[in-house]
């Protein structure tokens, strides 16, 4: 596997400070039960935090959902262009996601 499509700790958001940094950059997108917050962080890659609350299912539902989020996320990093950014995704209880389990 290429190096550009790994995902390593250093580019995960580990630190509740960043988080609210995050969210309080004001940048952000919304589609459906996903909202994206982000902000330039200064650093040579971007930086990933999830935000998967209970109420989107129990702990397998959740689970699956930060994968595939990550994957994404791997996969669409090395086409990501300009400076980097801190993106904090968080997920809210969908309906229909929880009617197709």
């Amino acid at each position: 596997m290429p190096a550009f499509y790994t995902y390593r700790r250093s580019q995960r958001l580990t630190k509740a400070l960043d988080y609210r940094a995050a969210y309080r950059a004001k940048l952000r997108k919304s589609a459906g039960p996903l909202v994206l917050f982000g902000r330039p962080n200064g650093l040579r890659s971007h930086r990933l935090g999830l935000a998967v609350g209970r109420a989107v299912g129990p702990a397998v539902r959740r689970s699956r959902v930060k994968r595939l989020l990550r994957e994404a996320f791997r996969h669409a990093r090395p086409s990501i262009v300009g400076p980097s950014f801190d993106f904090v995704v968080r997920v809210h209880p969908h309906p229909e996601a929880a009617a197709s389990d």
